[in-house]
């Protein structure tokens, strides 16, 4: 009897032992995904930082650009011009 027992005992160890085994690996396979899309956000974020840095060059080149027509007195009336000319096709339609 006791024998019998032992052997009923080992198969349920031996079948939970498998159903671990089979968690584990699931559990492997989604940290293996985990680490695929965090290794792809991490290039996108440095894809996305040189993006930015760009805009930021390309936005204070601008700026001075725009400061220098504002401080000129003939740029100061052009761009009163430009406004008007952009109301008026507002305006229109």
């Amino acid at each position: 009897m006791e024998y019998e027992e032992l052997l009923k005992e080992n198969e349920r160890l031996k079948s939970e032992n498998e159903a671990l085994l089979l968690e584990i690996k699931t559990c492997r396979d989604d940290l293996n995904r985990q680490i695929a899309v965090m290794t792809s956000i991490k290039k996108d974020i440095r894809r996305y930082e040189v993006q930015l840095n760009s805009l930021k060059t390309e936005n204070a080149e601008f700026k001075k650009k725009f400061a220098m027509i504002e401080n000129n007195p003939i740029g100061r009336f052009a761009l009163k011009i430009y406004r008007w000319l952009k109301e008026m096709m507002r305006r229109r339609g």
